[in-house]
């Protein structure tokens, strides 16, 4: 394990993804500005516009979002990019980093929901800098689940990916590839399958067939199976720099809350020791599946219960 000195050169930029949630965009900006090295980097916020079909209400949203976002100089420079169409959250993504990590060989992405710890960004450059000659990391994420573990204030790898809060380089994201071709795979390929979803961890060649047959708006599940075909790693923190807010009806998929999702998030958490050796934690690695294991199982249990109740308001 390697202690890091604080990030203070070279510094990513952040790119923020906002919609029509100007409360949860208000927190997530609040909470970036008391980053430390806030003010030494730069953001820029990729505002998606309107839907074809939107609504007055929907409107007046947008329109709050886009007054917050220049409400205050959040980060040392801050650059807005607005679309006056709708784009779609998978498509925003993909563009707006596509954009900066070809630019900048590197980034940090966020959402309009997530909110950071103040040594995130710290935790975020340090990753960057020191992994960014290793072909094996392909992201550093912020957000890690309420695991039983003792927190010592370190990163570890682990064989997945993840949305929440994260950040890579352009060697890696060179390899992403919306709607792939090579998805049938998983159809016919059991064992493929089952490697996939971290042997029967969570059903995630499951969600990419579905997404990819019914032109699902998303992309994180197109990311996870670009990084899985290359054997690559991404790096977590033992506790979780993110705090997910955004739990409602208003969110693109996250609509049901999650308990203890964010049991352990507090703004002071902080990581300052990175593994030297490039290889996933075995200890962290059995803990976390078994919350994969545990959140499956949940959500599976939230579609039935969804089901009976429409089932029975039918009626």
């Amino acid at each position: 394990m390697k202690n890091l000195i604080k990030a203070s050169l070279n510094l990513a930029p952040i790119v923020l993804f906002v919609y029509n949630r100007p409360e949860c965009t208000l927190k997530t900006l609040e909470h970036l500005k008391r980053n430390v090295l806030a003010d030494q980097s730069e953001l820029f916020i990729y505002s998606d516009g309107p839907k074809p079909d939107a609504k007055e209400n929907d409107l007046k949203k947008i329109q709050e979002v886009r007054e917050i976002i220049r409400k205050e100089k959040w980060c040392k420079e801050v650059r807005i990019i607005e679309s006056p169409v709708n784009l779609g959250l998978a498509d925003s993504i993909i563009n707006g980093v596509t954009e900066i990590v070809c630019s900048y060989n590197k980034v940090i992405v966020l959402e309009d929901d997530l909110l950071t710890s103040v040594h995130f960004l710290e935790y975020m450059n340090n990753g960057l800098n020191y992994y960014v000659n290793e072909e094996k990391v392909f992201q550093i994420v912020g957000y890690t689940a309420p695991l039983k573990v003792q927190f010592r204030n370190t990163a570890l790898f682990l064989p997945f990916t993840s949305t929440l809060g994260w950040g890579t380089w352009a060697r890696a994201w060179k390899y992403f590839e919306k709607n792939p071709p090579d998805y049938v795979e998983l159809k016919i390929n059991r064992k493929l399958r089952n490697e996939f979803n971290l042997n029967h961890t969570f059903p995630w060649a499951e969600f990419l067939i579905s997404q990819v047959d019914a032109n699902v708006d998303s992309w994180g599940i197109y990311w996870w199976w670009s990084v899985f075909k290359q054997k690559g790693l991404t790096l977590f923190p033992d506790k979780t720099l993110i705090s997910h807010i955004g739990f409602d009806q208003d969110a693109t998929h996250t609509k049901n809350v999650i308990v203890d999702f964010n049991k352990y998030w507090d703004t002071k958490n902080e990581i300052n020791i990175f593994p030297t050796k490039i290889v996933a934690d075995s200890h962290f690695f059995h803990k976390y599946r078994k919350n994969l294991r545990e959140r499956a199982g949940w959500s599976v249990k939230i579609k039935i219960k969804n089901k009976i109740k429409k089932y029975f308001k039918s009626y």
